[in-house]
């Protein structure tokens, strides 16, 4: 699953606290990122020459592998990316490949802990194993980025160094904007400052930078969307939503301010936009995010379209592979119940209760299925 998937949980639990009823809108304002300060990028994406420090290795704890992914403008991503380990030798499944799977951080940043102890020699074969991976990125709307490790001395530890996420021409939704990183040398500045301020605590400085970042580039969907964060962490959500109009309409395929809108419409009970902006995330990244298959059967639900609100809690629920949105089927449970579908919908709210036992709204769930049952 997508990992920006996993980010919308906190946000999601406040939309989908419902039985069979419309959603209480309730108030949650999320923390902004973290904002690092951008250095300049590499060249290519080759790793560079290994380096020793005492954080990179542990005799007891094992091999530290570390990265940081960055944009053609230097920036990194402003969202959390999938990192793997693609390693030929080594087993697809069990411990060693979970530990081959990580998430760069906001700041671009990821780690790998490689769990060898050099205490016999098969450590030894793993660590040779190890020296033909490849780092690996593969985000919709830019080219995969693989970098191999095989120049490092992976005895030592490694910074693997800066690796450039590079755009494809075409691509489906990112949640990173592509067109921003055309923006011109004086907004892309302003934007890195504003991210500083913010950074340091001072929000209102923070704004006006933003502000004249779009000022020098009115299209920059990133300043736009930054803005609207901000915005949002204030309270301003009817401004925050602007901000993330400006920036849905100057990158059509940048997710990010469509899944804002999206969830700031259904906490605001606005169910014809909820529908619409999560109809546009599925749409651009169909598999990408289950989350916003939960938001739309919940908005089709309400607006009385069982049939779509049926398919997209299904779908949701096919694509839910980690389980973090039960609540797609205790809205399939309410669609088919609505339906008369006495069976189906039983089966559905026992497949939520599996899903989560200790959820708030257990208890009535479980009366509302002892119903179902009668």
């Amino acid at each position: 699953m997508n990992c920006a998937s996993v980010r919308l949980l906190s946000r999601l639990a406040a939309i989908a606290a419902f039985a069979v009823c419309p959603l209480a809108a309730q108030k949650q304002t999320p923390a902004p990122a973290p904002v690092p300060t951008p250095t300049k990028p590499p060249a290519s994406t080759t790793p560079s020459t290994a380096t020793t420090s005492p954080d990179l290795i542990d005799t007891t704890r094992g091999i530290l592998l570390t990265g940081r992914l960055v944009l053609l403008d230097g920036l990194p991503p402003d969202e959390m990316i999938p990192v793997l380990l693609d390693c030929p030798g080594l087993p697809a499944s069990g411990s060693s490949a979970e530990e081959r799977r990580t998430v760069a951080d906001t700041q671009g940043e990821f780690r790998f802990r490689l769990q060898l102890s050099f205490g016999s020699s098969k450590d030894f074969e793993t660590l040779n194993k190890y020296s033909s991976c490849s780092v690996v990125v593969n985000l919709p709307s830019f080219e995969v980025l693989r970098a191999n490790l095989r120049r490092l001395d992976l005895r030592l530890g490694a910074d693997i160094g800066q690796l450039v996420l590079k755009p494809l021409d075409q691509g489906e939704g990112s949640v990173i904007s592509v067109n921003s990183l055309h923006a011109p040398e004086p907004a892309r500045k302003e934007l890195i400052k504003g991210r500083q301020e913010l950074a340091a605590g001072h929000a209102d400085l923070a704004q006006k930078r933003f502000e004249k970042a779009i000022a020098r580039f009115p299209d920059y969907a990133t300043a736009w969307f930054d803005l609207g964060k901000l915005q949002l962490t204030q309270g301003a959500k009817d401004q925050a939503a602007e901000s993330f109009r400006h920036a849905s309409s100057a990158d059509l395929k940048f997710l990010s301010p469509r899944i804002q809108l999206a969830l700031l419409a259904a906490t605001g009970l606005r169910w014809e936009e909820a529908e619409a902006n999560s109809a546009a995330v599925i749409g651009l990244s169909p598999g990408g995010y289950p989350g916003m298959y939960l938001v739309h059967a919940i908005a089709c639900f309400n607006l009385k379209k069982l049939d779509e609100a049926e398919k997209s809690a299904r779908t949701g629920l096919d694509l839910d592979a980690g389980r973090q949105f039960p609540k797609l089927a205790n809205i399939l449970g309410a669609v088919l119940e609505r339906r008369g579908d006495r069976a189906g919908a039983a089966a559905a709210l026992r497949l939520y209760l599996e899903r989560a036992p200790q959820a708030p709204d257990a208890e009535k769930v479980r009366a509302r299925l002892q119903a179902l049952l009668q």
